[in-house]
């Protein structure tokens, strides 16, 4: 814990430039689902600005300087704001995965909830800037947790019980790769919020976000990857079953064009099958004299 303590300025610096080449990738690369994009690249960016945020909070720590004294209170209710929409976007992230299955979309009602709880978690946490029911800072410009800090996190608690509930009772209905970084996303901000309490001090919150940001984007490229995998095999199949079909209609055609040719006159009636047999045969010893000749050259 002293490592952490005495390097994370470091570490989330290192967080930061690993989220903001995601963001990058992120826009880049090609995903079947564009809001499953666009979701996920607001979850990374959400988390850039809290890595960011929350290391110039510490940097700013106890400056008693004019700027010092602002971009505490400003990197601090970054930090709190982006915590909150990021894991409200979260909820929003599953239920755009979730519309890619058969099953009634009204279910995904408690996602929106989540989503606007952490709304209300935002407007409690402006209210807070006033009041200092979340934190307040000391005259050294040290922040310092309040009372009403709690509610914070029983607010974090209810937005991931939300959205735990719903993965868990929808589970089997996701790809393996998608059910296992909803999982990790939801795992592992419960266990930190609850490292938070117990350790001050430390960006338990901060760094499990942006652990579990790159999980939830590697696990989505993995799936998307096998997604296009799984279309180019189709499409190759659906391909390969078209020109089948083409040959065998054309086939028949012109089967049916040389038996209406060889009924108008008894003499040449059979007489392209015949051409046709004999035309075969003639290739198949063609095949085998050449066959033969390659092996004396």
């Amino acid at each position: 814990m002293e490592f952490i303590r005495n390097n994370q300025i470091n570490i989330l610096a290192i967080l930061m430039g690993v989220c903001a080449a995601i963001i990058f990738f992120t826009y880049v690369l090609k995903f079947q689902n564009k809001k499953i994009k666009q979701s996920l690249i607001i979850i990374e960016i959400l988390t850039l600005i809290v890595l960011a945020a929350d290391r110039y909070a510490y940097y700013f720590r106890g400056n008693p300087s004019n700027i010092g004294f602002w971009m505490v209170r400003i990197c601090n209710f970054l930090v709190f704001m982006g915590l909150y929409l990021a894991e409200g976007f979260f909820g929003l992230y599953v239920k755009n995965n979730f519309e890619d299955t058969n099953i009634e979309k009204n279910v995904t009602r408690r996602l929106s909830i989540s989503f606007y709880i952490s709304l209300v978690g935002v407007f409690i946490l402006c209210v807070s800037q006033y009041t200092g029911l979340f934190y307040t800072f000391n005259e050294d410009n040290v922040y310092q947790r309040s009372q009403g800090y709690y509610i914070c996190i029983f607010i974090h608690f209810v937005i991931l019980a939300l959205q735990t509930s719903f993965i868990i009772k929808f589970f089997k209905f996701f790809s393996k790769r998608i059910s296992s970084s909803l999982l990790l996303y939801i795992i592992i901000p419960i266990v930190s919020a609850i490292l938070q309490i117990f350790f001050y001090g430390i960006s338990f919150n901060t760094i499990a976000l942006s652990c579990a940001s790159i999980g939830l984007f590697v696990f989505a490229l993995i799936d998307s990857n096998h997604s296009l995998d799984e279309s180019a095999k189709r499409e190759k199949k659906m391909e390969l079953e078209f020109r089948d079909n083409m040959e065998q209609l054309l086939t028949q055609a012109i089967s049916t064009l040389a038996f209406t040719i060889d009924a108008k006159d008894a003499y040449t009636r059979g007489h392209s099958v015949r051409v046709a047999k004999y035309s075969r045969m003639i290739a198949e010893r063609v095949v085998i004299v050449l066959k033969n000749v390659m092996k004396y050259i």
